[in-house]
């Protein structure tokens, strides 16, 4: 039986023969960036004219204090109510650092309805708690926040602008990153996955804005 013997300089090309280039990689990279910054272009587009018509009375990262919120709980008919109102908004948004993660975070806010009935200000959502079942209530009713959310907002305009640019260019900076050092190394794995990978976290992102 022949035996194939190999000397240490054959082994050494065979080690170094240069793998397949990434260029198609790159090229779908590119397609899956343009297609990503169509769809992040369109979402940026249409959150900021939502945001700007009409402009919101109260941007929630800003309140410091519960008086802020006053102005846009007119919806509630009671001084002593809204005061309430006011009071709990601030205090959640201070459990959570001073951000919500959305405007429907106020629609999510509940009270105990033994604290309402206890309190002997408050009238309408005392009302409301004696008539209610269960241990707690919202803190507005379906009708009262779809008035209240025209009249707020998350963050500012500016501040929407720099978050969003932030992570859309950390993105694709990532992808791009990834894709050199994948190149330099002669990495041999598939090429299409990156660009998929890119516009599943491309469209990620948009429906999360």
């Amino acid at each position: 039986m022949a035996v194939t013997r190999s000397t240490v300089e054959s082994r050494r090309v065979v080690a170094t023969t240069p793998r397949g280039g990434r260029g198609a990689e790159l090229l779908w990279l590119v397609l899956a960036a343009v297609i990503v910054c169509g769809a992040w272009a369109l979402v940026y587009t249409a959150k900021m004219r939502r945001a700007t018509t009409p402009a919101p009375t109260v941007i929630l990262s800003d309140v410091d204090r519960a008086d802020k919120l006053l102005s846009v709980l007119t919806v509630l008919q009671s001084p002593a109510d809204r005061d309430f109102a006011a009071k709990r908004i601030f205090d959640t948004l201070a459990d959570r650092n001073g951000e919500f993660g959305n405007v429907g975070a106020i629609a999510r806010i509940r009270v105990p309805r033994g604290e309402l009935i206890a309190n002997k200000q408050v009238e309408e959502l005392s009302r409301r708690a004696l008539d209610a079942k269960g241990d707690s209530i919202a803190l507005f009713t379906p009708a009262e926040f779809a008035q209240i959310k025209p009249q707020v907002a998350v963050r500012s305009v500016a501040a929407f602008r720099r978050n969003f640019l932030l992570w859309a260019g950390a993105i694709l900076a990532a992808f791009l990153i990834t894709h050199i050092v994948w190149a330099v190394r002669g990495f041999a794995g598939p090429w299409p996955f990156l660009p998929l990978l890119l516009m599943l976290t491309g469209m990620g992102l948009a429906l999360m804005v």
